[in-house]
């Protein structure tokens, strides 16, 4: 993906709004998000005095097999209360969302319900962690104990890891199913108390409302391009594996 020129990147990077004296950023994906923690994960930072509000970016589509599209990225967060939510973006998908402490242990998973993804509950401690999106519904987190998250765990936006392998980090990541990929916008909620304006579910999100400033550049296309080309570029390497 060709880097954002500094006019775009300004008028990307434009403050969606202050907690205290810090002002809220979006962090866009560059180039692609690995698809697996530690070294892979793209480090999502913002500039000083800024705090992370959102994370944009691009996922693929595939028609099936192993190859699902999931960008991970490296996050710094603070204690208490934490939310994470994507709807589906211009193109018509699906979303799952991830989240793993910095020594790898899980957190958090939730598929979604084909509108919104979503993730919350309460951080014990602040520092480093890995949130992840994925294209498409289907994704089992393993290890050589079994699976990380159960179906309960994944049916809803609340914190928990019940499967058998909760208390390892993952090894490998299963995927199946067609899924469709397009620009994604996952919103970010971190350090507040606990309230109700806080809460979101699978069935609604209107109390964390996506930035209407960063939506209308993805849809202006500063993602564009970038989009399409990496698009091509992940077609052509499944294909490759295919033959």
């Amino acid at each position: 993906m060709k880097k954002l020129s500094i006019a775009t990147a300004g008028a990307a990077c434009i403050a969606l709004g202050t907690t205290g004296a810090a002002q809220a950023a979006t962090f866009f994906e560059k180039g692609d998000a690995g698809d697996f923690l530690n070294s892979v994960a793209q480090v999502a930072e913002v500039g000083p005095g800024e705090t992370l509000d959102s994370i944009a970016g691009f996922l693929s589509s595939y028609s099936s097999g192993e190859s699902h599209d999931i960008d991970m990225f490296q996050v710094k967060l603070k204690k208490g209360f934490f939310s994470a939510s994507t709807r589906t973006g211009p193109i018509s998908g699906s979303r799952s969302l991830f989240l793993f402490d910095a020594n790898g242990l899980a957190i958090a998973a939730n598929k979604g319900n084909g509108v919104v993804a979503a993730l919350q509950g309460t951080l014990v401690e602040a520092g480093t962690y890995f949130l992840g999106i994925g294209s498409g519904l289907n994704f089992d987190w393993r290890n050589s104990v079994g699976s990380i998250f159960t179906d309960s765990d994944m049916a809803t936006p609340e914190f928990g890891a019940t499967g058998s392998g909760a208390g390892k980090p993952p090894t490998s990541v299963g995927r199946g199913g067609k899924v469709t990929g397009g620009d994604y916008l996952i919103t970010i909620r971190n350090g507040n108390a606990i309230s109700n304006d806080n809460a979101i579910s699978n069935d609604t999100v209107q109390s964390v409302p996506e930035p209407t400033s960063v939506l209308g550049l993805l849809a202006a296309g500063a993602l564009g391009a970038g989009s399409a080309r990496k698009r091509k570029k992940k077609q052509e390497s499944y294909n490759h594996c295919l033959n």
